[in-house]
């Protein structure tokens, strides 16, 4: 797992801001490797997310620069 989250973060260390990086937040792991330059999405299962999708009940629910869609 070690090495995964290492080729994920020189993935980041890549990207610009144009570019988007998509996270787990059910994994807290995942928080440390948030990179600073592109866009950051997380989803989750268990949680709401201020940027990203989760699930809302049986629904997927996502939310973009605070507005949400179903």
């Amino acid at each position: 797992m070690e090495a995964y989250a290492a080729a994920k973060a020189r993935i980041f260390a890549n990207q610009t801001e144009l570019d988007a990086a998509i996270l787990n937040a059910d994994d807290a792991a995942s928080a440390k490797y948030a990179p600073k330059k592109p866009q950051v999405f997380w989803f989750s299962r268990k949680k709401h997310v201020m940027q990203g999708a989760c699930l809302q009940g049986d629904e997927i629910v996502v939310t973009h620069h605070g507005k949400q869609s179903r």
